[in-house]
């Protein structure tokens, strides 16, 4: 990233970001405080940059300041010419083992405590680099009970600066407007944050319809902002469900069977790999398509997500089209899958690929019911007991697989079966009917002819 750092007074800029904080903070009755001694402190400073880094620190200031708290924000001149700048606030405040980890990227708590239960991500990380970015410093003092204070020290002047570092300002007081768009836009973030705490759990959704009128995307993030970002942007297309965590991923996933999943890999417990191979490894979930989204690059990361099954793996930050190009592009692949499925049902045979255990899950219900053939009695709830799953996964799976409900299927098998026999002279329409499990010659030759487009007396000599 490059420095564009123009002469601004950092005073109003500060207030300004501020600014779209004040009313989030009275609402949960936390001070929030502006100490200067000096009306006008020019500074050389990228305005993006340094509105994101106040706008990070202030939002976690808030974030875990507790009802009667405080937050503060001051500003000093340092001799000879250098500025700080502290945000202290006092919430619980962080534990000395974790200190020396807080700007480390990706940083999971190993025994997370009880205001931080998800450890640090990639915010504090980005602070300390666009401040290393301004020649600047930035340390935290804390412990626990005590309250947290981060002091950032920037140099004044421009000597420490480059040439391409150094920009003219479009137009004269951008720099407190653009502070002020960017914390708006964070304090909204911190706002929904806030509502969703105070918001009870929401119920596992049931899907127990046999059709959908949309595509259904689970998205497994632990950071809360991420993971509403992207339902946000998704729920245009899909119905999106959300889950917060690994192990509460899993669980809507066999409950829901959604058609596609987004996970994060770095999540404290059940992370992203450990998810995607447990799904993949369960009769009940092993067809539904994973994408793994985080923010790690290095190789054996990703080889380690697609050997647990991911089907695509994309990396933080991402663009949200090619995301929403990926999901469509694999849910599309999934129904060139079940057409290919279908045209195998109907005597149509074509080379494709399905998983083992899928391709072993076809293979037991299409034994199950050869082996109940000639029963009309034989339907869904007797395949579900047999499989010994409910009868809404039953239809999950299969229409995931096939584009087709359970009984569908069960009437296209023996369909099929019918038009074996009838070409191999087996017996006459009724005798190959009530073979099949048809009790109604009518109402087979109804179907057959719905499927084959033929009448099934046209193959007694097929």
């Amino acid at each position: 990233m490059k420095l564009k750092a123009s002469p601004g007074n950092i005073i109003p800029f500060l207030k300004g970001v501020m600014a779209s904080f004040y009313s989030l903070a009275e609402q949960n009755e936390v001070d929030l405080i502006f100490d200067t001694e000096k009306r006008n402190i020019t500074l050389y400073f990228d305005p993006e940059k340094m509105a994101e880094v106040m706008c990070n620190l202030i939002m976690n200031a808030l974030r875990y300041t507790p009802t009667g708290g405080q937050v503060r924000v001051s500003v000093c001149r340092y001799p000879p010419g250098s500025v700080g700048i502290s945000v202290c606030d006092t919430g619980p405040g962080i534990p000395g083992q974790q200190l020396p980890h807080i700007f480390e990227r990706f940083y999971l708590l190993s025994k997370p405590f009880e205001h931080n239960k998800k450890g640090f991500g990639i915010g504090l990380y980005l602070v300390r680099e666009y401040i290393r970015l301004h020649q600047g410093t930035i340390h935290v003092n804390s412990s626990e009970g005590e309250g947290t204070e981060f002091v950032i020290r920037l140099p004044g002047g421009k000597k420490h600066l480059k040439h391409d570092e150094i920009v003219e300002l479009p137009v004269p007081g951008s720099p407190v407007k653009y502070g002020k768009d960017i914390s708006s836009a964070y304090a909204f973030m911190l706002q929904l944050e806030r509502d969703a705490a105070h918001q009870p759990d929401s119920k596992p959704l049931e899907i127990e319809t046999e059709a959908r009128d949309q595509d259904i995307v689970l998205v497994i993030e632990d950071n809360s902002d991420m993971r509403r970002l992207i339902k946000t942007l998704l729920e245009k297309d899909f119905t999106v469900i959300e889950a917060g965590d690994g192990e509460e991923g899993i669980t809507l996933a066999k409950s829901i069977m959604p058609d596609i999943i987004i996970s994060d890999i770095i999540m404290p417990g059940v992370d992203g790999v450990q998810l995607c191979f447990e799904l993949k490894n369960h009769i009940n979930t092993s067809h539904i398509p994973i994408i793994l989204l985080t923010g790690k690059t290095a190789e054996k990361d990703i080889i380690r997500g697609l050997e647990a099954g991911a089907d695509d793996y994309i990396t933080k930050p991402f663009n949200i089209q090619v995301l929403l190009s990926r999901v469509k592009n694999i849910i599309s692949l999934r129904r060139q899958l079940q057409q290919k499925i279908e045209r195998r049902m109907l005597m149509q045979p074509e080379e494709f690929t399905l998983s083992k255990l899928e391709d072993l899950f076809l293979d037991k219900l299409q034994e199950l019911i050869e082996e109940n053939l000639s029963n009309p009695e034989f339907g869904v709830d007797e395949l579900a007991e047999i499989l010994d799953i409910s009868r809404p996964t039953l239809y999950r799976k299969v229409f995931a697989l096939t584009g087709q409900s359970p009984k569908k299927f069960i009437q296209s098998y023996r369909l099929k079966r019918s038009f074996e026999l009838l070409a191999a002279n087996y017996g006459n329409v009724t005798e190959v009917a009530y073979k099949v499990g048809f009790s109604s010659s009518a109402y087979f030759t109804k179907c057959f002819r719905e499927t084959f487009h033929r009448l099934p007396s046209d193959f007694t000599t097929y």
